[in-house]
């Protein structure tokens, strides 16, 4: 039996065509695993809906608003990954101009704002996550040797459901209106990623998806910006914090957001205005929170228990 896992979020939120809302509901209504997935996901969105909004933190807040704030010169860091990965950008996405500070204090506003909404949904996990825990290594290296064995290679709908078998979450933003213009498998200083390009009315999105599939990982490292391949420091990342889960910003034209957990860094760049931060990045935490919620979990770690 196949099961509408991508659906049952939107099916939540009632995001679902009238057609395609029967056809779930008729599934669920004779799927217990999907009817359990739905509950899960219902009572996850009661939780967070009845979450108070975070006071801003006064330092936090200073240090964004600063004149110094995102003005630190990106330092080039040679290596092959990084050279493709700059040389990647200039052949298939608009010149990127050198980032710029936002200047006015609305802009800047709207970048604490937006930071503080994004770190605050993200939240913090009660125990470490492991990779096995969130569907096992063996399933996310098998699906991307499975797709990509050799990158840079471009990739199709069928080929990121792959992926999405094997635990990668491929985000696409579909309820706020994106559509997915292009999919590639790429590799940033020898670690699969997964670049995807939404457009939405002439606006842009690229996301970068890197699971943590090998090996130990320093949980105290900075992580990697996968647009040049060096670590966020090196870029001129502030980093804004979160609640055991890590976000890096690079504010500018466009911005650039480092979202990292103990199992997954996401990249996000756009030319959307600031003041779309916050929905943008919701979206995208609440859609990774909800994949997760779908896998099994142990009796004593209930997803609100995760995020709280």
């Amino acid at each position: 039996m196949l099961h509408p896992h991508r659906s049952l979020q939107d099916l939540v939120d009632g995001e679902l065509s009238d057609r395609r809302r029967i056809a779930v509901e008729r599934h669920v209504s004779r799927c217990a695993s999907c009817a359990a997935g739905v509950a899960r996901l219902r009572r996850l969105k009661s939780a967070l809906l009845g979450l108070r909004n975070p006071s801003p933190d006064p330092d936090l807040q200073r240090r964004l608003l600063s004149p110094g704030f995102g003005s630190a010169g990106v330092q080039e860091r040679t290596g092959s990954s990084a050279a493709f990965v700059r040389a990647h950008h200039e052949r298939t996405g608009p010149v990127r101009s050198r980032r710029t500070l936002v200047a006015t204090a609305g802009g800047s506003a709207a970048v604490v704002a937006a930071l503080l909404a994004s770190a605050y949904v993200i939240g913090s996990e009660t125990r470490p996550a492991t990779v096995a825990e969130a569907g096992g290594t063996t399933a996310l290296r098998a699906g991307w040797e499975a797709v990509a064995p050799r990158t840079p290679t471009y990739l199709d709908t069928d080929q990121l459901e792959t992926l999405r078998a094997g635990g990668w979450y491929c985000p696409e933003l579909e309820s706020l209106g994106f559509d997915l213009r292009s999919a590639e498998g790429i590799t940033v200083d020898g670690t699969p990623t997964l670049e995807l390009v939404l457009e939405n009315d002439g606006d842009t999105v690229t996301v970068y998806e890197q699971r943590k599939v090998g090996g130990a990982v320093d949980a105290a490292a900075p992580p990697l910006n996968a647009v040049t391949g060096n670590i966020v420091t090196q870029d001129g990342f502030e980093h804004v914090g979160g609640a055991g889960q890590d976000v890096w910003v690079l504010s500018g034209r466009p911005w650039q957001v480092v979202l990292d957990s103990p199992s997954v860094t996401y990249t996000v760049v756009s030319d959307l205005p600031a003041a779309a931060m916050p929905q943008t990045l919701s979206q995208l935490v609440m859609a990774e929170h909800a994949q997760l919620a779908l896998a099994p979990q142990g009796g004593d770690d209930s997803m609100v228990e995760r995020i709280l």
